[in-house]
């Protein structure tokens, strides 16, 4: 039953939610451009947060407008897991074109790498490992200024976004709290 809608009624099946406080790591706020030519930007703040189900760590993005306090979330968007004691720094970066590139990691030797659009949607997430020559990945830029992963060795994954064509063989799916698909 609904109480403002003189009581109507609307069938639904029955969900559970579980709402928990993530703990706030880092923000950035940034303008991304409106549909209307000569329109006044609309500001974006792009929240990535870490919160813990049945003792997992997992990193979500979380992005809304920055009118504080009653501000508007547009999306939040589980990343994947992230390990207890990840080593070194996670990256956390906007480009010009308003592409959000997360990097963190989320095994003892496997990080992962997302971009977003604007409103929060995945947009790719990729897989990468420590490789023994070329050591740890992580984000930089190349010589134009693009976001790149430095370092370390892609690997196909089942957390890969887009899916690729044909499933590889070998994947740490388990390991990372993942059920095989």
């Amino acid at each position: 039953r609904v109480p403002n809608w003189d009581g109507a009624e609307i069938p639904s099946r029955e969900s559970k939610l579980q709402v928990m406080r993530g703990q706030h790591l880092v923000s950035i706020e940034r303008g991304v451009s409106t549909a209307l030519s000569g329109a006044t930007p609309e500001v974006r703040r792009y929240t990535l947060q870490k919160a813990t189900v049945a003792g997992r760590h997992f990193m979500y993005l979380r992005t809304s407008d920055n009118n504080s306090p009653s501000f508007k979330v547009f999306n939040v968007l589980p990343l994947g897991t992230l390990i207890h004691r990840a080593r070194g720094e996670f990256g956390f970066q906007v480009d010009a074109a308003g592409v959000v590139h997360v990097f963190f990691q989320c095994h003892v030797r496997h990080f992962l790498y997302c971009t977003l659009n604007t409103r929060g949607e995945l947009l790719r997430r990729q897989m990468y490992m420590t490789d023994p020559f070329k050591g740890a990945p992580a984000l930089g830029r190349d010589v134009r200024g693009r976001f790149v992963v430095n370092g370390g060795q892609r690997v196909p994954s089942g957390w890969d976004f887009p899916a690729p064509l044909k499933r590889p063989r070998g994947l740490p799916a388990k390991e990372l709290g993942r059920s095989d698909p």
